[in-house]
């Protein structure tokens, strides 16, 4: 009887190590990889993950936060991108810096795919706010979704050349709430930034039905510098802009309400 118990325990062991052998990694639920303070601090969230900050990630697939992020020192990001085909779910969560004056690197930044502007990267449902540089910084074609960036010292969010920015707000920065080289921004929110509430580096941009209030510089700007030519604007309430609503290389598609006027630049 003693003998059949310890074959049927070691057949039982064996089974359980063949089950985690091929079962998902502690941190990962139905494929998407779960990231933590904790596990941050730990490191192997991907394999060029090492401990502390900032979080690698350097494989394509699925990320979300199952807690805020805090970073405490100044000049480290929170999340480093440097994979094409990423989703990074912020989960309702929030990534802390340590404070607007301190350092300047972004909340998550990165340059995936090398930096090449058709790389697949999406940043959604969440908060970047307290960072030292940029809430978020990403030399790439990005799409961000309901992400509020606000009280960082540089710019609520800079993305380059295919940037999508969508029902997203950025409040309080030191500089401009959002900055782009090419893309669109539809249905989202700055206020209250050291510079622009809008800022486009490039042009051939869509920026439309969105709310711009209390920025020190212009609503909207547009660089007559940029070699893309003019961007358009539509559906757009821009108010108490200290530079005034609109400038640069701009052209009006479709009616704005420009400091309770629709008579825009």
């Amino acid at each position: 009887m003693d003998i059949s118990r310890s074959i049927i325990s070691g057949l039982a062991t064996l089974a359980a190590l063949g089950m985690a052998a091929f079962s998902p990694g502690a941190g990962a639920v139905d494929g998407v990889v779960l990231i933590t303070q904790a596990r941050a601090l730990a490191g192997g969230v991907t394999p060029a993950d090492l401990p502390g900050f900032p979080v690698t990630i350097s494989e394509p697939g699925s990320y979300r936060l199952a807690s805020d992020l805090r970073v405490a020192t100044p000049n480290i990001p929170a999340v480093d991108l440097r994979a094409n085909y990423v989703e990074l779910d912020l989960n309702g969560f929030t990534i802390f810096g340590p404070g607007k004056g301190f350092g300047t690197a972004a909340g998550i930044e990165g340059h995936p795919g090398g930096g090449t502007t058709g790389a697949a990267v999406i940043v959604k449902n969440g908060f970047v706010r307290d960072m030292g540089g940029h809430g978020i910084s990403i030399d790439s074609g990005a799409t961000i979704d309901h992400v509020s960036s606000s009280n960082n010292g540089v710019d609520g969010m800079i993305l380059t050349t295919g940037a999508r920015i969508t029902n997203c707000e950025a409040n309080d920065n030191g500089r401009h709430g959002f900055r782009i080289l090419i893309g669109q921004i539809i249905h989202s929110h700055a206020g209250v930034n050291g510079a622009s509430g809008i800022y486009i580096e490039y042009g051939s941009s869509l920026v439309s039905d969105n709310v711009l209030v209390f920025n020190r510089e212009w609503g909207i700007f547009g660089n007559p510098a940029g070699l893309g030519g003019p961007s358009g604007y539509k559906g757009n309430v821009i108010a108490s802009s200290g530079a005034g609503a609109a400038g640069g290389a701009l052209v009006e598609l479709g009616p704005n309400l420009c400091h309770g006027s629709t008579a825009c630049p």
